[in-house]
This record gives structure tokens, C-alpha cells and sequence, in this order.
């Protein structure tokens, strides 16, 4: 069985992908860079990353039924409770389906969540 190769840029990921679902992934990107304009795009797991003072910012990835983005807090912040009508994994993981808008002021607020996580651990 041949092995699925690794996308090189963002752009290779998104360009084989159906037009709704790039398009639900662009405005994750949209997104990420209207919170951080910092962020910096690139391909980590085989997967688009944002990474923000040399740490992942966000991954976020395309699948059949939904999107994925990682890493989201499991537990210890009112940020979970706005995950309710999601599906989400202990790993840190949430689904946005792809039948639904995609749900624009949880991202930013999941966005600054990871920010304000690796700027505290920048300052200790």
C-alpha cells in the first residue's frame, strides 16, 4: 500500500481538497492571523500549524465529516464549557463539522487561550 505524501507548504495541503471544506480551511487560517498576525504558517504532522514565539500556536486539519484543531484545553478554563455541542477528545482535540458555519468567535477565543498559555510559559 502506498504511503500518502507529506504536504511541503499549506497550500499543497489545501489544493487537492474539495472547494468547501479549503474554503472552511482558509477561514481557519483567516482567522488565526487576524487574532496573532505573528503566527507563522507551516506544515508539522503532515498537517497546517501555526507556530507563535517558536511554539505551535494551533494545528488544524480537514477530514471527511469535520475539522480538527489541536490542541484546545481539556479541562481548567471556562473555554471547555463553549466546547458543549462539540464533539472533543481528551487528547485536546474539537470537531467542527463541516455541515455547520464554522463557529468563528470559539476559534479566536481557543486562539488567544494558546496564546496567553505560551506567553506565560515564555515569562516563567
Amino acid at each position: 500500500m502506498a504511503m500518502k505524501s507529506v504536504p511541503a507548504t499549506i497550500e499543497d495541503y489545501l489544493n487537492p481538497l474539495p472547494d468547501l471544506v479549503r474554503m472552511r480551511m482558509q477561514q481557519v487560517a483567516h482567522t488565526i492571523l487576524e487574532v496573532c498576525p505573528e503566527a507563522q504558517p507551516t506544515i508539522q504532522y503532515g498537517m497546517p500549524t501555526f507556530i507563535w514565539k517558536g511554539k505551535v500556536l494551533i494545528h488544524y486539519a480537514a477530514y471527511k465529516k469535520h475539522l480538527g484543531i489541536y490542541p484546545v484545553p481539556t479541562s481548567g478554563t471556562d473555554l471547555v464549557d463553549l466546547f458543549k455541542g462539540y464533539k472533543t477528545s481528551g487528547k485536546g482535540t474539537i470537531q467542527f463539522p463541516l455541515a455547520e458555519n464554522l463557529p468563528v468567535e470559539l476559534l479566536r477565543e481557543i486562539i488567544r487561550y494558546r496564546m496567553d498559555l505560551i506567553q506565560s510559559k515564555s515569562n516563567s
